[in-house]
């Protein structure tokens, strides 16, 4: 995910050969990060708020009615078996808490986006692949797990878009949001340890 940032960094600035290098360079530690190349895409329209709502809303919808796993099982019928294993419609809760927070992330910086700057729109391309991303994980959490490579990205970019965007008191959502996150890993650590194998927290188990 480190590695995957390096990349979006270098896309983002126009560099685009050196960041499909640092992206092909990070699948050597996990083949997911090809899902990293989908941020070329770098779409006008992937700026309206409508067009990024409406595609997670149909992407919740195709996960949760069964026409992913169809789609799934045409292509790649190898990978089916994600949809009857362990990681099959579970933790619904936890994706739609995901879901939920990384909406109000896109919504607050969505309306800092700057219709003129192209570099947004790759900071919009990456928002929506998360969304949709997360969205796919109501029917194999797995896919929420593929988006954290681009929550990483939101996470650097929230800042930077609030402090030059239209968001009024930008400053006492970051805090907002940056104290909610700090109290949910607390209480992970001590009700649920096993949620958080990050060293070198592992004495709490």
């Amino acid at each position: 995910m480190i590695i995957a940032l390096y990349g979006y960094q270098l896309l983002k600035n126009g560099k685009k050969i050196p960041a499909a290098v640092v992206f092909l360079l990070a699948t050597t530690f996990h083949t997911t990060a090809f899902l990293c190349f989908l941020l070329y895409l770098n779409l006008d329209n992937l700026k309206k708020q409508w067009v990024v709502l409406s595609l997670t809303g149909l992407c919740a919808i195709i996960s949760l009615t069964g026409v992913l796993k169809m789609v799934v099982n045409a292509v790649v019928p190898k990978y089916t078996s994600y949809f009857y294993g362990q990681y099959a419609s579970s933790g619904w809760l936890a994706i739609t808490f995901s879901l939920f927070t990384y909406v109000v992330f896109y919504l607050l910086i969505s309306k800092s986006l700057d219709e003129n700057n192209k570099a947004d729109n790759i900071v919009a391309t990456n928002f929506t692949l998360l969304l949709m991303l997360t969205a796919f994980g109501y029917a194999v959490n797995l896919f929420e797990r593929a988006g954290e490579y681009f929550i990483l990205i939101a996470i650097t970019e929230l800042p930077n878009i609030l402090y030059r965007g239209k968001v009024k008191n930008f400053r006492l959502w970051l805090f907002g949001i940056g104290t909610f996150y700090l109290l949910f890993f607390i209480l992970s650590l001590v009700y649920r340890p096993g949620w958080n194998h990050l060293y070198p927290y592992e004495f709490w188990h």
